[in-house]
């Protein structure tokens, strides 16, 4: 699936769900990703940022922004999110804000092995 297709998948998904909020990441007003939350689901469900702007702190502002919203907001006690194991540059960001396994496996490989596991934050 290419990241355009994941975009517009994104945006599907939010039209059956009000609680369901995506903010894209601007910078000098060019689009270089999305972030999207869920204020009934407690968690961030899609953080993309192009490849040619991965590595620039872009992903890691973005975070910021949508944490400060989501404890401003003050419904949410804790907030989740999931990576794909082999993602260690998401594991290191969202570790980096304090996020911790809480031993929930979302999607498992072929093989039986995790592929997809869940994080949490008490915000």
């Amino acid at each position: 699936m290419r990241v355009e297709f994941i975009n517009l998948y994104t945006i599907a998904q939010m039209q059956f769900k009000e609680e369901k909020i995506a903010k894209g990441v601007y910078v000098d007003k060019k689009a270089v990703g999305l972030i999207a939350y869920d204020l009934e689901d407690y968690d961030i469900w899609r953080l993309m940022i192009d490849a040619r702007s991965q590595g620039r702190g872009y992903g890691r502002k973005a975070m910021e922004l949508v944490l400060d919203i989501l404890r401003k907001d003050g419904r949410l006690k804790t907030v989740r999110t999931s990576i794909v194991v082999e993602n260690v540059a998401m594991r290191n960001l969202i570790v980096s804000f304090g996020f911790k396994e809480n031993g929930k496996v979302l999607q498992y490989r072929e093989d039986g092995e995790p592929d997809e596991i869940e994080f949490e934050l008490n915000l």
